[in-house]
């Protein structure tokens, strides 16, 4: 079996798309959109998925080279100066590395986290954390 780079599935996805979408290379979302409705009995997570979003960022990324412009442009523009950020964190599930990710997260700068744990405890671990480093 032959292995294929991430660029290499992606040029090839790209040059499906566009050949399917009448030479409209920015039809990179309902391309995206026709892959997941043909795989979604494989599941919305897990390996797949990641590979999925992995090919549709680099889709974007090849439609803004061959156009010239950054992807952001592709997308609208924008006009804001500043975005904020958050970090999303994995789900560590035990409260005492819930608390060591959520602090290394606003040391790092971010204000904010998405939190991906389901136990309470865990939860309670961030947001005393968060409350201890921005108490009054």
């Amino acid at each position: 079996m032959r292995r294929q780079s991430l660029q290499q599935v992606s040029v090839q996805v790209f040059r499906l798309g566009h050949s399917r979408r009448n030479g409209d290379a920015t039809q990179i979302g309902p391309l995206m959109l026709e892959v997941q409705k043909k795989l979604h009995i494989l599941r919305r997570t897990g390996p797949l998925f990641y590979g999925i979003s992995a090919i549709d960022i680099a889709l974007w990324d090849i439609a803004g080279k061959a156009a010239g412009v950054p992807v952001y442009r592709l997308l609208g523009g924008s006009d804001a100066a500043d975005l904020s950020c958050y970090a999303s964190l994995s789900r560590y599930s035990e409260p005492y590395l819930v608390r060591a990710n959520v602090r290394r997260a606003l040391e790092a700068g971010f204000h904010s986290v998405k939190l991906h744990e389901i136990a309470l405890s865990a939860i309670c671990a961030a947001r005393d954390c968060v409350f201890t480093r921005y108490a009054p």
